[in-house]
């Protein structure tokens, strides 16, 4: 007994250590490291140096709390579902899949690290990107008409080698 008796009694401070630290203690007050939001500048600076060297440089700005407004209109859209409902898409998979293809100008990051763009920056995005739904009907409907067409009506199934010459 006087040989487990060290053993549970390390076993009970732990415990009791490990109780304050989970359940009884305060939270640590967390400082910000920023007062304000964060922007990001979508473009990096190229400084050309002596020597034949040169610095690439990304450049975010702080802006205090409330000071300013964003530049599109006075609302910022916050957070990849919010931005996918604005565009229209179905799920937010698509649009964070489609803004890791082609990259978004002039996004910014909220203090929490969240992306955020304007309206006017989505809108503009999704208006250059070429996608299949942009097509018009009548584009569409010629490609469709063209593709798989031989002369003589001969359609060559997929997987299949095109065969020239004599059969």
């Amino acid at each position: 007994m006087k040989k487990k008796l060290p053993i549970i009694l390390v076993a009970v401070l732990v415990v009791a250590g490990g109780a304050y630290k989970f359940v009884l203690a305060k939270p640590a007050v967390v400082k910000k490291k920023v007062d304000g939001e964060v922007y990001v500048l979508p473009k990096d600076f190229l400084i050309n140096l002596s020597g034949g060297r040169f610095v690439k440089l990304d450049v975010a700005l702080v802006i205090p709390d409330g000071s300013a407004a964003p530049a599109g209109g006075g609302e910022l859209i916050t957070g990849i579902a919010h931005a996918a409902s604005y565009l229209g898409y179905d799920k937010p998979d698509s649009f964070r899949r489609a803004r890791t293809r082609h990259p978004i100008p002039g996004e910014g990051k909220t203090s929490d690290g969240r992306p955020c763009w304007t309206p006017q920056v989505l809108r503009s995005w999704q208006s250059r990107r070429k996608i299949a739904g942009n097509r018009t009907p009548a584009a569409s409907q010629a490609s469709r008409r063209g593709r798989g067409h031989r002369p003589g009506g001969l359609a060559r199934r997929p997987g299949r080698p095109v065969r020239r010459g004599r059969r």
